[in-house]
């Protein structure tokens, strides 16, 4: 009896600690302490841009201090990961770039003015124009440094703070805000395309407004400092019913922004609003070309952090996992990434080359890796899994191919010189896996129908639904409803027929020409129903011209006809949203992974159903 008052003891203990681990909000490796989550890297050195970069691929950003307690937890905690300094978010880069003279206001990444008091500088600043990033020693004193110099870094995550979409974009507390590249001469727009590029960038995001005083702070304190030029960027300020409003019916409140001499109205035809720099508004004609600025809610999800991995490393869409052992022949390292539904690492692009030469200054992956590099197929002509051809400029040879004795048909990876080799697959390396975030079609509703998803690889998957009788087909929402109850799984749920790209386009006319028989049309997930005229893939996504043939459209026939379908001719039409009409279903090939995928974290529910199962077992064998 005693040893079953033990077991049960342990057992409840273990199960309580599962669920401890499951509120504890934090991925494997990172530290939680008063709902954030910290990532120290103190076994490479790399510049501030590396280590910024670094932290983004995490969704987080580099560490910064809201007060004084969390500098007493530094100092407190640092000499865990001991190390000569740290980076921080602290910099005070010009908006111009880390190749002009800094500014001597001292920010936290791109928007939040630094408090300085709360920590002490290290004879710093010196405001030499020059040492314009911030590192922090195991003393807690800061120093101003080369941004180009190399040393550890710490990345730093809120688990209840909103998110932006990337580092482009500029967070405030409650929002997010995207100044187009005033380099960039194609992101000079109209009004109009200025408006539809920012509801582009997904849910609730929209050309500036200033209706509150969070707009208010990021004109005074983070514009001038994110853009310090004479552009002018749209706002979404318009006259329209003799009245200036926020085209979206945002609260309209002038304390919170300033005109310069406008609005003046020249000839007649500046209806629309610009933002200088300062934060002055000025009105303009529509049909200019300016940069713009978009503005989104900051957005809250999930209190634990997700690298989309578990513990696998994330870049992109694809997950990487670089293992240290066991070594084993090409053929044998293949197996061991295919048996996780993965493969053999695949560098066909400048991005993921530079990805990974960062990767290889992590001294935990000084080992020669298999890589997918092989020309089993054709002597001489090196191939990823795809078939793709190698592009010489982003694989660096180590004096090779020169399959020497006629044996060397595999290639691999020496992270020291960052180079390539191609060897005889005999030859044991470590297998350097990734996996792309796939996942087969449905299986509910009928036959799927599959293509290979335009990136990366995978299947994108449509439903044409029934349309033989008026008891089968559906309204608008009905389908939609309906596309939405298919998934397998809560990741990726198939919605109405979005087409993105033009090899999709084709796709589709081809499919729907085999329904000749269908008069009344697929129902499809475009709609004008938030903004008359203004067409859009479910009301976030703005639609590319190029990607829709209109028959002899949009023109909205009556104020409920905000609905558009396709018809077996791939033309699209304008539909009353409560017609009765066939339909398409769509769900893309990519979809996050979950950290909770990993298998070594369980549910509190499994865990107690652990505890339950073994306390029968225990009672029975008692």
């Amino acid at each position: 009896m005693a040893k079953f008052v033990f077991l049960l003891s342990f057992l409840i203990f273990l199960a309580n600690r599962g669920r401890a681990d499951e509120a504890f909000g934090c991925d494997e490796g990172w530290i939680n302490v008063n709902q954030q989550c910290y990532m120290f890297i103190n076994d490479k050195k790399v510049t501030w841009s590396e280590a910024e970069e670094e932290c983004n691929r995490y969704d987080s950003s580099l560490m910064y201090f809201d007060n004084i307690d969390e500098v007493i937890w530094y100092i407190n905690y640092v000499s865990v990961y001991p190390a000569p300094a740290y980076w921080t978010s602290m910099n005070d880069i010009s908006w111009q770039g880390q190749n002009q003279p800094g500014t001597g206001h001292w920010k936290w990444g791109k928007y939040s003015q630094a408090n300085t008091t709360i920590f002490q500088w290290n004879q710093s600043p010196a405001n030499d124009g020059y040492n314009n990033c911030g590192g922090i020693n195991a003393a807690g004193t800061m120093s101003d440094v080369g941004c180009n110099s190399t040393q550890g870094f710490i990345c730093n995550v809120e688990l209840n703070g909103g998110q932006c979409p990337d580092s482009t974009w500029t967070k405030t507390p409650t929002d997010c805000y995207y100044v187009s590249n005033t380099s960039d001469i194609s992101q000079l727009m109209t009004w109009d395309q200025a408006r539809a590029k920012c509801a582009s960038f997904g849910s609730n995001s929209h050309l500036l407004t200033v209706d509150d005083a969070n707009d208010q702070t990021f004109l005074q304190n983070a514009l001038p400092y994110v853009t310090m030029s004479m552009y002018l960027y749209w706002t979404g300020l318009q006259y329209k019913n003799n009245i200036w409003q926020w085209f979206n019916g945002a609260t309209f409140n002038q304390k919170f922004f300033k005109w310069a001499k406008e609005p003046d109205n020249v000839a007649g035809k500046e209806d629309c609003v610009v933002i200088r720099y300062n934060g002055k508004l000025s009105d303009r004609g529509c049909n200019m070309q300016q940069n713009y600025i978009c503005k989104k809610s900051a957005d809250y999800g999930d209190s634990t952090l997700n690298t989309g991995c578990s513990i696998w490393t994330r870049a992109g869409q694809m997950c990487y996992m670089f293992y240290t052992d066991p070594k084993s022949s090409w053929s044998d390292a293949k197996s061991t990434c295919q048996s996780m539904q993965g493969d053999l690492i695949n560098v066909k692009d400048p991005d993921t080359m530079s990805w990974l030469r960062v990767q290889m200054l992590d001294p935990t992956n000084d080992y020669i890796f298999w890589t997918a590099l092989n020309d089993r197929d054709q002597e001489g002509t090196f191939k990823w899994s795809d078939g793709t051809v190698v592009d010489s400029n982003v694989i660096s040879w180590n004096a090779e191919p020169n399959d020497w004795w006629g044996e060397e048909d595999c290639g691999i990876l020496i992270p020291s010189r960052f180079t390539y080799n191609d060897g005889t697959c005999q030859f044991h390396a470590i297998p350097l896996c990734e996996v792309d975030n796939v996942q087969s079609c449905p299986s509910k509703g009928g036959s799927w129908v599959s293509r290979n998803a335009d990136k990366g690889s995978g299947l994108n998957c449509y439903l044409f639904g029934d349309y033989s009788s008026e008891s089968v087909r559906k309204t608008q929402p009905e389908a939609l409803q309906y596309c939405q109850s298919l998934a397998d799984s809560g990741n990726n749920v198939p919605q109405l027929l979005v087409v993105d790209t033009a090899a999709e386009k084709q796709f589709l006319k081809g499919q729907v020409s085999k329904y000749a028989d269908n008069i009344w049309g697929f129902w499809t997930m475009m709609t004008d129903a938030a903004e008359e005229g203004f067409w859009t893939w479910g009301g976030t996504a703005v639609i590319d011209p190029t990607l829709v043939d209109w028959d002899k459209e949009p023109s909205s026939l009556t104020p409920t006809t905000d609905c558009a379908n396709v018809q077996y001719n791939g033309y699209f039409q304008v539909v009353d949203c409560a017609s009765k009409l066939g339909f398409i279903c769509g769900r893309k090939a990519f979809q996050p992974w979950t950290s909770r995928s990993s298998s070594t974290r369980f549910s509190p529910e499994y865990q107690l159903t652990i505890v339950l199962v073994s306390i029968t077992l225990l009672i029975r064998s008692v």
